[in-house]
């Protein structure tokens, strides 16, 4: 017991080495049971095969700005994860574990900015036990096998708020800069969720840590126009592509109207229904 309470101790840094060590172990079995037969099922869940047809069509077609399910428009996500399938496509061939191949690179991935982020800010001890946390969520292993767009705004969306909070931190442009692309690509993933829901608890961070400083920071123009920079030119060009067809049924039929639903259908079910939405 004596022992285990060491490994917890900041100061122990032979602890934090045997930890460190054995995080790369986690990694590489967490990526063994992300990769093990990832071809074997075959895409059979509804949001699989409409996500997986659409890169295959926009694959085969050569065309990656407009998305589309047997030959009609699909407003249903952005464009992202299309990108990285036809990718996949590319590189390995057509196939099911080919269209879900880089979403376990983004599970990877996101243990792997856990690690980091943890560790730069905590030690070493603390990365390895929140990594095997995350290792450990039998949703995140599910998710993380999937063809769908959430594996990519996962990722993204977490190196954006570990990037927020490195940039609160250190007040260094760079850790800013490196947080306004990756919620960029989480925005080019699945829309203005990505943008929405970081920047809330950024700010809630903010106000509790009375950082005031970050509210008026001129360095955060820059940062928007990064941000701008990257996510806007894909939206840009499939509404012009579409003639607006796509800006009109993603952000309303799919985003907004979606979204006010599921708040009435909370709303219908609970006495909190904004604290549970």
């Amino acid at each position: 017991m004596r022992y285990f309470a060491r490994g917890f101790n900041a100061g122990n840094m032979y602890t934090h080495g045997y930890y460190q060590k054995w995080f790369w172990w986690l990694l590489a079995a967490t990526g063994l049971l992300l990769f093990l037969h990832i071809g074997a099922a075959p895409v059979y869940i509804l949001d699989e095969a409409k996500n997986a047809q659409c890169a295959r069509e926009m694959w085969h077609a050569g065309n990656w700005v407009v998305p589309t399910f047997n030959g009609e428009l699909r407003t249903d996500k952005p464009a992202l994860h299309y990108w990285f399938m036809g990718a996949a496509f590319t590189l390995f061939g057509d196939g099911e574990w080919q269209a879900r191949f880089f979403s376990v690179i983004m599970g990877m991935g996101t243990i792997l900015l856990t690690f980091l982020f943890v560790r730069k800010f905590s030690n070493a001890t603390h990365g390895f036990f929140a990594a095997l946390a995350l290792a450990l969520s039998t949703h995140f292993l599910f998710e993380f096998r999937l063809a769908v767009p959430d594996p990519y705004l996962i990722a993204f969306t977490a190196l954006g708020l570990f990037s927020g909070l490195a940039y609160v931190q250190s007040k260094k442009i760079g850790w800013l800069l490196l947080a306004a692309a990756s919620l960029a690509l989480a925005t080019l993933a699945k829309g203005p969720v990505a943008l929405g829901l970081p920047g809330i608890s950024i700010l809630i961070y903010v106000i509790l840590r009375r950082q005031w400083w970050v509210l008026t920071d001129w360095r955060l123009l820059l940062a928007g126009l990064l941000y701008a920079g990257i996510a806007a030119p894909w939206y840009w060009a499939v509404h012009q592509a579409t003639n607006g067809a796509f800006t009109n049924g993603f952000f309303w039929n799919t985003t907004l109207a979606a979204s006010a639903a599921k708040w009435k259908a909370t709303a219908d079910h609970s006495s909190l229904p904004y604290l549970l939405y």
